[in-house]
């Protein structure tokens, strides 16, 4: 099972536009679950399985069974002193929840042993939009898988 969470983008983007970029990108990629933090309240007609939760905790703790892949910028591991795999050698795991900050926001708190730590590295020191990096996590998963 794969399942994506992720961060409302509040404040930058309207919920229903950004529901849009991650519904196509979470059909593309046959991924079992998609949740967004927080509630919203809206339209569940999305095509992908969805659900909301109040907080990334409630989540976590609902999926606990699966491996947790924490996906930041590398500078954000690098700031709280983690170690972490470079995406092009990470070994995806066949079931995960894989973990998408926002923009000034990441989720490195909820960090516990034995979860991953995984680094979309770029030329730049840029932190990407979690949507972004995702499709790149998702793409690097099926090439991976094949």
């Amino acid at each position: 099972m794969i399942i994506v969470l992720a961060r409302w983008e509040r404040g930058w983007l309207d919920p229903r536009v950004e529901l849009n970029q991650w519904k196509d990108m979470i059909k593309a990629f046959n991924v079992d679950k998609f949740i967004m933090i927080p509630k919203t309240g809206i339209m569940r007609d999305t095509q992908v399985d969805f659900e909301e939760f109040d907080k990334v905790e409630d989540a976590l703790e609902k999926y606990k069974n699966l491996k947790r892949v924490f996906v930041e910028a590398p500078i954000d591991f690098q700031k709280h002193n983690i170690k972490y795999v470079p995406l092009r050698k990470y070994k995806h795991p066949k079931d995960a929840i894989y973990l998408f900050g926002k923009s000034g926001t990441d989720n490195i708190y909820l960090m516990k042993e034995g979860d991953d730590a995984v680094a979309i590295e770029t030329p730049k020191t840029e932190v990407l939009w979690g949507v972004i990096a995702c499709g790149i996590v998702l793409y690097d998963r099926v090439i991976k898988w094949q």
